[in-house]
């Protein structure tokens, strides 16, 4: 294996949180390793490599250092959503596998596909030529970017009336929040009055998209403005402080209604 993709493939590893520590100390001490009792599991893997064993390291741990799409994107020179479309027309022959990365801008998890690091070992003449055969027809190739999937479906339905869709658009969740969908147009045929009406309906989908953002835009800052928030995170958390209280209160109100156990008088008796 070549050292740049040595590089990526330990990059992956150390910074994998599921890359079992306990294991990595395991197969140090069986080498001789000489570490100290805290030590960092990425420096004790430095340590293994100095020592000659990074194809130990990559035979036992391969799985955990698969690569994200967007690391393999940044190899080729070429966004992210190619290396999946390359994988479902069979040009990239490595099976994926999801992985959850933590976006600290949305504090939040999400999901992406990883491949093996054997991925970055094609050319990319190759792949280029299978991407044009299949993708490569004529038309208007477009890429919407939208805060929901509903948004798509629309703004795809809307073009249906006028125009062929080339294949199934291809909806893709992008790395902090919202969704990227890419899909190829052709026009009913090519006279001028076809491009024409084309690009006019294109500036009214624009618009149409642009107010329907605008319009949850507004209603979200009105949100958070009611109950002084500032993100998506601050309100789930009073949403979650709410249902906590409204349970508390369920709690401490049942038997309300019941017949008191004693009287008045019978309670100054007492």
């Amino acid at each position: 294996m070549k050292d740049n993709l040595k590089e990526i493939f330990l990059n992956e590893l150390k910074n994998n949180k599921d890359t079992p520590k306990q294991e990595i100390i395991k197969l140090a001490e069986e080498y001789g390793i000489d570490f100290k009792p805290r030590e960092a599991k990425s420096k004790i893997i430095d340590k293994l490599v100095v020592a000659g064993e990074f194809d130990t390291i990559f035979n036992k741990f391969e799985k955990f250092g698969y690569i994200p799409t967007w690391t393999i994107a940044d190899f080729y020179g070429v966004n992210t959503e190619r290396i999946d479309q390359l994988h479902k027309i069979g040009a990239i022959k490595e099976i994926p596998v999801k992985r959850e990365y933590y976006s600290r801008s949305s504090k939040s998890y999400y999901t992406v596909n990883t491949y093996p690091v054997s991925v970055l070992e094609y050319s990319r003449e190759e792949l280029e030529e299978a991407y044009n055969q299949t993708y490569g027809q004529e038309g208007f190739k477009f890429r919407i970017e939208t805060n929901s999937k509903d948004e798509v479906e629309i703004l795809i339905n809307e073009l249906r009336k006028l125009f062929k869709i080339e294949k199934t658009p291809q909806i893709y969740e992008r790395r902090n929040e919202g969704y990227n969908t890419y899909f190829t147009v052709k026009l009913l045929n090519n006279s001028e009055f076809e491009q024409n009406k084309f690009l006019s309906e294109i500036e009214s989908l624009k618009n149409k998209n642009k107010e329907t953002e605008e319009y949850y835009r507004d209603v979200l800052s009105g949100i958070y403005k009611k109950f002084n928030v500032d993100s998506r995170m601050d309100l789930m958390r009073v949403s979650r402080e709410y249902l906590e209280l409204k349970e508390k209160s369920k709690k401490n109100s049942r038997g309300a209604g019941r017949k008191p156990r004693f009287t008045e008088e019978e309670k100054n008796i007492i």
